[in-house]
C-alpha cells in the first residue's frame, strides 16, 4: 500500500554525564532533496518480546489506517482490551497504561485528540505478559472515531463520548491482539493483516541535538 510524498525527520541525541550546572543544547539541521524520490517501506504491524530485568515485556508497533473521508477530522483512537480474569470489564490503553473504564472521567484516547492531515497513525502498545491483569489471556482491539467541535485544544467530555460512539456506529475498530498463556512462545497471536507499508520521500530532514 502506497501513500504520498513524505518528509522524512532523523533526530539524533548524544549526551554525557550530567553535572551540577546549567546545561545549553545545541541544535543542526540539515536537509536534503532528492530528484529521485523512493520508497520508505515498513510493515503495519510488528511484535517484539523483551527480556527486563522486571520480566518480559511485549511492544506491539501498530499503524492505524485513516480512511480517506476522515482526513482533516479531530480523532480519537482507541485501543481497548479485556482479559480473560474479568471479561466483563473494558480496559483502554492510553499510551502510557491500562485505565479501568471505571476509573476516571471519559479520556480514554490513545494520546489525546488530534487533527488528522495524514493518512496514518503510529500506536505502540506494551504490557507484561506475566502481570496477573494479563496472564490468562484477553484480546486487544483498535479503531477510531472522529468528534466534533474540538477547537484549540479544549477539551470537552461530551464529544470524547462522541468519538467513541461514532466508532462503534460505524464498526470502526478491529481485533488486533489475542494474549494467549505463558506456554506460547510469544504469548499471543496477531489477529490484523498486516500489510506492507509504502511512503514515497522526495525530503529529507535531519536533526541533531547536543547537550
Amino acid at each position: 500500500m502506497k501513500y504520498g510524498s513524505l518528509w522524512i525527520f532523523v533526530f539524533l541525541f548524544s549526551s554525557s554525564e550530567s553535572v551540577a550546572q546549567t546545561v545549553i543544547s545545541t541544535e543542526t539541521t540539515h536537509s536534503a532533496v532528492f530528484e529521485k524520490p523512493f520508497d520508505y517501506c515498513f510493515p503495519q504491524t510488528s511484535v517484539r518480546k523483551t527480556q527486563k530485568l522486571r520480566g518480559t515485556t511485549i511492544r506491539i508497533t501498530h499503524h492505524v489506517l485513516i480512511n480517506d473521508e476522515d482526513l482533516q477530522a479531530a480523532t480519537d483512537i482507541y485501543v481497548a482490551g479485556r482479559f480473560a480474569r474479568d471479561p466483563e470489564k473494558l480496559w483502554f490503553y492510553s499510551g502510557m497504561r491500562w485505565w479501568d473504564e471505571n476509573e476516571h472521567e471519559f479520556n480514554y484516547g490513545y494520546r489525546g485528540t488530534q487533527i488528522n492531515e495524514r493518512p496514518l497513525v503510529r500506536v505502540v502498545i506494551e504490557y507484561d505478559p506475566g502481570d496477573d491483569r494479563f496472564y490468562e489471556g484477553g484480546e486487544i482491539w483498535v479503531g477510531y472515531g472522529n468528534r466534533a467541535g474540538y477547537e484549540n485544544g479544549i477539551w470537552d467530555i461530551q464529544k470524547a463520548i462522541d468519538s467513541y460512539k461514532d466508532m462503534i456506529d460505524r464498526e470502526n475498530y478491529e481485533l488486533l491482539w489475542e494474549i494467549q498463556p505463558q506456554l506460547h512462545p510469544l504469548q499471543g497471536k496477531l489477529h490484523i493483516n498486516s500489510a506492507h507499508l509504502c511512503l514515497e520521500a522526495s525530503k529529507m530532514k535531519t536533526t541533531t541535538i547536543r547537550e
